[in-house]
């Protein structure tokens, strides 16, 4: 039982733990009750409670929270739908990614197998100007 009185008491309004008992009135044989050791059915300053009162409320209570966690549930559940697309896409994202750095690597070694082609080539140019430099400085000593 809350601040609001509702469902079952535990504390009766002076402090004292209330106690569950089984009526033998006429009126209500076999009915269960909460009370206040100190009080009764007709005095206002201790507890005094039917625990089918009390039941009923604790369900009412029940079903008003059992709402919001469905509500908050069907919240949390687009939340999720929400998130498992964006998951989607990115994961579409990257392929496409990897796709794209895939070509570039491809693009990459081919540049890489040029550059050494020109390296090779300019080694062999090199070698050609200096047998052309030889050859003229042999041909201008000689002749």
């Amino acid at each position: 039982m809350g601040d609001t009185g509702r469902g079952f008491p535990t504390y009766c309004r002076c402090g004292t733990r209330v106690i569950r008992l089984t009526s033998k009135t006429i009126t209500n044989p076999g009915r269960l009750f909460h009370k206040c050791p100190y009080g009764n059915e007709n005095n206002r300053h201790h507890l005094f409670k039917w625990t089918d009162e009390s039941m009923v409320e604790e369900i009412e209570d029940m079903k008003q929270k059992f709402d919001e966690i469905e509500r908050a549930s069907s919240t949390i559940e687009k939340g999720l739908q929400v998130c498992e697309s964006e998951m989607e896409s990115l994961a579409i994202e990257t392929r496409t990614c990897c796709s794209v750095v895939s070509g570039y690597e491809k693009e990459l070694r081919g540049f890489e197998k040029e550059i050494e082609d020109v390296k090779m080539e300019l080694k062999s140019l090199k070698n050609m100007v200096v047998c052309v430099v030889v050859f003229g400085l042999l041909y201008k000593l000689f002749m």
